[in-house]
């Protein structure tokens, strides 16, 4: 999925705390509402909640889903601070994860024998 083109279609993201798309929203400016399923989202999606651009909720609590939910279409602080985390963000990511890394690639196989690998 090329989330940059999500990013224009959405106001917020519901997640299961999956570390890259998240970022990779919140890189756009979108906020989200994680609902983690296993321990390393669980510890990924606290980090995130302290952006101030991302709420949680438990997998286990319908009514805290839906109240988050809430908050996020009603809270307008959660969409200016994904964009106050764009702004600074982009100051610093001049490239795409995905281009730096197959540049990364590219450079490391010129001129390289690729059948001692």
């Amino acid at each position: 999925v090329d989330i940059n083109w999500v990013s224009q279609l959405c106001d917020f993201s519901i997640l299961n705390g999956n570390h890259d798309t998240c970022i990779q929203l919140l890189l756009n400016g979108i906020p989200c509402l994680n609902i983690p399923l296993h321990r390393e989202q669980s510890i990924f999606t606290q980090v995130a909640n302290n952006t101030q651009a991302c709420v949680s909720a438990s997998i286990d609590d319908l009514a805290q889903m839906v109240h988050m939910i809430n908050i996020l279409i009603n809270q307008k602080s959660l969409k200016v601070a994904a964009l106050k985390l764009k702004n600074q963000l982009s100051k610093h990511i001049s490239r795409p994860p995905q281009q730096i890394i197959a540049d990364r690639i590219a450079y490391l196989t010129q001129n390289k024998d690729l059948e001692s690998c």
